[in-house]
């Protein structure tokens, strides 16, 4: 498990602010855990998008970190309140400097506690 400082993860923030501005954010809306999730809170693609955006320093939980599943790309773990209701979110982000893309890997209620290292600082 790896802990960024508040700086990398600014800059980590900023980054996939820039990406999703530029449209190139992917979600894996058939997971089951997503569907659920989305579905309790009523809300969709476009809310789940919203929430990544609005992600602060704070919210953040872990990483990066490499993930079993993948080749290439670091993960990113956050948590956020949304509607009352805490959510976990894994993100990745794979390419170069010149082209990137963002991949939403997780958007569901956690199946575990998530620590906020940020917070009440």
């Amino acid at each position: 498990m790896s802990t960024s400082n508040r700086a990398e993860v600014v800059s980590f923030l900023l980054n996939i602010k820039y990406i999703i501005q530029d449209d190139k954010c992917l979600i894996r809306f058939l997971r089951p855990e997503y569907i659920d999730t989305a579905s309790q809170l009523g809300i969709d693609q476009k809310d789940v998008i919203e929430e990544i955006k609005s992600l602060s320093v704070e919210d953040y939980f872990r990483g990066p970190s490499k993930d079993r599943d993948l080749k290439s790309g670091d993960v990113w773990e956050f948590g956020k309140q949304i509607l009352g209701h805490e959510v976990y979110i894994k993100l990745v982000l794979k390419g170069n400097k010149k082209e990137q893309w963002l991949t939403v890997l997780s958007f569901h209620f956690p199946e575990f506690k998530i620590t906020y290292p940020f917070r009440n600082m």
